[in-house]
């Protein structure tokens, strides 16, 4: 998705470390992938809870581009600006992350890029 950044500058739901965070630049060179998926209503309120939304992310509708001039509205997470800050994740967590990547065929993140 253009002009935004992969970031680990949320702050941690135990407060121990950093996690992801989808940071808006504004700059068409920074580029965070994403995967699309079709939720229904009661989907989308269970994935709420998971990334404790609105206390922790909130839900933003963006427009996805996708081939050509087309794009589709999509929620993404964005980090509550409460819940911002620095630090860094856990070995465990970014772990996580590099196999989201392996598994969507992506090269894996620069962690340190994000802190």
């Amino acid at each position: 998705m253009p002009g935004y950044r992969l970031a680990f500058n949320k702050t941690a739901f135990d407060g121990n470390g950093t996690v992801a965070n989808a940071v808006w630049t504004g700059r068409p060179e920074d580029r965070l992938p994403v995967r699309i998926a079709t939720l229904t209503p009661d989907q989308l309120h269970i994935m709420d809870g998971f990334e404790r939304a609105p206390a922790h992310y909130l839900r933003t509708l963006v427009d996805v581009p996708l081939n050509g001039d087309r794009t589709l509205p999509c929620h993404i997470y964005l980090g509550h600006p409460d819940r911002l800050g620095e630090g860094r994740p856990s070995e465990a967590y970014l772990q996580h992350i590099v196999t989201g990547y392996a598994e969507a065929g992506l090269e894996p993140p620069d962690p340190s890029a994000g802190y």
